[in-house]
């Protein structure tokens, strides 16, 4: 997969500029190790039943919950592109009875209320020791 390691040059305030300074772009190529990511969009009974009266009513619905299982995960996608490829999302700190503090307070953006985690005291690569630890976020 090509990426570019340095932008075009030849941005100016006028033509001749522009074109004295042009340079095409630099690109430099990486291999992309692929991996499965699942989404589950879920449609109630009602709302099933509802639809096969001919209603309509699924569409909205429908549309909003897949909508919200790929939002989800392009947000995966684009926090995994930029750590350690082992699916972390983030670092404990420390911890008390009922809180966990993040080592990195900027990783809170890649946590949801609710959200399932799991936790391990390895953090890729390694070899994991016994079974990860939920949190339901209950």
């Amino acid at each position: 997969m090509p990426v570019i390691s340095e932008g075009h040059a030849g941005a100016a305030n006028t033509f001749s500029n522009a074109q004295a300074n042009s340079d095409p772009s630099d690109q430099i190529a990486f291999k992309v190790t692929t991996a499965d990511l699942f989404a589950t969009p879920q449609i109630d009974a009602k709302l099933m039943r509802a639809s096969k009266r001919g209603s309509g009513v699924i569409t909205p619905a429908t549309i909003t919950d897949f909508d919200s299982a790929f939002r989800e995960m392009w947000n995966v996608l684009a926090v995994q592109g930029y750590r350690t490829g082992s699916g972390s999302i983030g670092q404990v700190g420390s911890t008390s009875t009922t809180t966990l503090t993040l080592k990195n307070k900027a990783d809170i953006v890649n946590f949801q209320v609710g959200m399932t985690i799991d936790s391990d005291d390895v953090d890729g690569g390694g070899t994991v020791d016994g079974d990860p630890t939920e949190d339901h976020g209950d």
